[in-house]
């Protein structure tokens, strides 16, 4: 069909040049082309056609997709036409003619016109196909014109560059119309953009929604920070229409997608937490060697992405986990060295750590399942536990500048045994960290993660893709989030500032409802929470608390350079006091006394309370 149109359109093209060079020559002033004209001049005009034909060729004239030409195609066609003009006179002047000056100067007006007016006629004629027609009444006001039939009634929110995009986007969709736009800015109000009228401000979304019976809502402020963002979100969601969203001035920046691509909105967009930058500056690793323990996981293969960006001799992953850790080579290339093995392995461990002398080590292995972890408290000491024992004496041996423990917010005050072995994890290190000259050791604490593996988010998706039901632990049931970019990236500032000892907090905002994030999410995939998609209430599992914290009453709280960091206060341990407790702890874990370890561990964590 291309090709077709093509040949089309290049044979319009051979009988229009020589038609508007006859209509130049006689509107300026030449008289009758025939009566003027010596027959050599005849040959002119066939070889000023040839060439015009090429050039609109070479500026691929003949290869845009013109139902969807914009001002840049339209900036193309004026170029070409006026390199045509301008070699078409010398070549008329070349073969003995005395063309009027004017003359050239209406070829290329005439030119322009109708070369332009045909490629625009695709658009047109695409606009009257779907049953969309750009009009002008008497009082140059533009009106919409549409079929009987059913299309989508479309809101575009801003109306700035993004929400000039993103009309012009929908437009070339078939089944979709924008009918207003809402900015708040009131001196936009009445205006149009792209002739769409802004109506409104924000809080003029839901009457609007429901006077113009809006089907989809698409938010384009990408320059506004994620906050204002979630904002808006927050009234459209209430409206009924499907959300859309412009990317981020972030997400355009990195690359991640075009900035004319509208996409779907995402539960990350509706928490509205602020992209966190890294200060390369500050944070520079060149020429040194990281170690991540965990590092295929879901925290820890993030890590090793933003650690990437600082230039790092060579990022070492450690992980049992080898099908995710080979992908990871595979996205990140040769700035990897996968070493497979286990944290509880303190010979591995130690081998490793002897072979690549890392600068810094970011220990995210752990086992992180609540209620698996209440069933096997054995394992959960094992890995957890012993793991950053084994971890942190391999990197202070190794004279290792600085160890970051990754800790949860499930550490704090913890009811299960997950939760108190990252707290006998943070205090190893705390201890540690007084003993250690060469090595600073710290942790650094935060609540879950958005689509990590065992999030809620992932787990819902599929419940709802199924069709349901959504099932929730209790109605009532509160969790701090972030994403996992921007959980990484404090997490490798808050290791920056260590000094030895710190259990470094990151401010995870405001605590969410879980009900409200599954009634959100089933919105979101464009259903009706309770009609469409039922939430089922199942129960508090084993250890689960209704509610995190990510401070103890004794830790005091320090601001940092950083407005998203905290720090606690150091808590320094008693070295031989800790070492029997670990042998004691290894004992039981190792003869399977899972009664025995959840004993132990009431004892040394003196603020776990086990969850009935």
């Amino acid at each position: 069909m291309h090709k077709h149109r093509k040949i089309l359109l290049m044979l319009f093209d051979m009988c229009v040049v020589p038609l508007t060079c006859f209509a130049a020559f006689i509107l300026g002033g030449g008289g009758l082309f025939y009566d003027n004209v010596p027959g050599s001049l005849y040959a002119a005009l066939a070889l000023i056609t040839l060439l015009t034909v090429g050039i609109f060729g070479l500026l691929d004239l003949y290869r845009s997709l013109w139902e969807f030409a914009s001002i840049s195609e339209l900036l193309r066609i004026g170029f070409a036409c006026f390199g045509s003009s301008a070699l078409g006179g010398l070549i008329y002047w070349g073969f003995g003619g005395s063309q009027p000056a004017a003359a050239a100067v209406i070829w290329f007006m005439l030119l322009t016109i109708v070369t332009g007016g045909s490629r625009m006629s695709f658009r047109i004629f695409r606009r009257f196909r779907y049953g969309i027609l750009w009009g002008v009444n008497p009082l140059g006001v533009f009106t919409r014109f549409k079929e009987e039939r059913k299309i989508k009634q479309v809101m575009v929110v801003g109306a700035g560059r993004a929400g000039s995009t993103a009309i012009l986007e929908i437009d070339n969709e078939s089944a979709a119309d924008t009918v207003c736009a809402v900015d708040d800015d009131p001196s936009k109000l009445g205006m149009l953009i792209n002739g769409v009228r802004v109506m409104g401000g924000r809080d003029d979304i839901p009457r609007l929604a429901e006077e113009m019976k809006i089907d989809e809502i698409v938010v384009a402020v990408p320059a506004s920070n994620r906050r204002q963002q979630s904002e808006i979100l927050e009234i459209c969601k209430n409206t009924g229409a499907k959300l859309r969203i412009m990317p981020s001035t972030h997400e355009v920046l990195k690359g991640r997608v075009d900035v004319r691509h509208i996409r779907d909105v995402d539960i990350e967009d509706l928490l509205g937490r602020d992209v966190v930058n890294l200060d390369t500056g500050v944070l520079s690793m060149a020429g040194k060697t990281v170690l991540v323990t965990g590092g295929a996981g879901s925290i820890g293969s993030e890590l090793c992405r933003q650690l990437a960006r600082l230039e790092p001799e060579r990022i070492v992953v450690y992980d049992l986990n080898e099908n995710d850790m080979y992908m990871l080579c595979r996205e990140l290339g040769g700035i990897i060295t996968p070493v497979v093995g286990s944290v509880r392995d303190a010979g591995r461990l130690k081998d490793a750590f002897a072979e690549y002398s890392p600068n810094t080590v970011f220990h995210a292995a752990a086992h992180k399942h609540v209620p698996l972890m209440e069933s096997g408290p054995c394992e959960a000491v094992k890995n957890n536990i012993f793991g950053t024992y084994n971890a942190a004496v391999a990197a202070i041996e190794s004279k290792a500048e600085k160890f970051v423990l990754i800790s949860t917010d499930k550490a704090v005050n913890p009811t299960n045994v997950m939760g108190a072995s990252k707290r006998m994890a943070e205090m190893i290190i705390q201890t540690l960290a007084a003993r250690s000259s060469d090595t600073l050791l710290c942790a650094v604490r935060f609540g879950n993660v958005l689509g990590s593996n065992g999030s809620v988010i992932p787990i819902f998706r599929r419940q709802i893709s199924k069709g349901g039901p959504v099932t929730l632990t209790h109605p009532e049931i509160t969790r701090f989030f972030m994403t996992i970019p921007e959980a990484a990236r404090l997490v490798i500032q808050a290791g920056a500032m260590a000094n030895g000892g710190e259990i470094f907090i990151l401010d995870m905002g405001q605590p969410v409802k879980i009900m409200d994030l599954a009634r959100d999410m089933i919105r979101l995939s464009g259903f009706e929470p309770e009609v469409d998609i039922p939430i089922e209430i199942i129960g508090l599992r084993p250890g689960e608390k209704l509610y995190e914290e990510l401070l103890m009453d004794e830790e005091g709280i320090s601001s940092t350079p950083n407005s998203k960091i905290f720090v606690g206060r150091p808590f320094a341990g008693d070295f031989d006091e800790l070492t029997v407790k670990l042998d004691k702890l290894e004992k039981a874990a190792l003869e399977g006394g899972g009664a025995r370890v959840i004993e132990l561990l009431k004892e040394y964590v003196p603020t776990y309370v086990r969850g009935e």
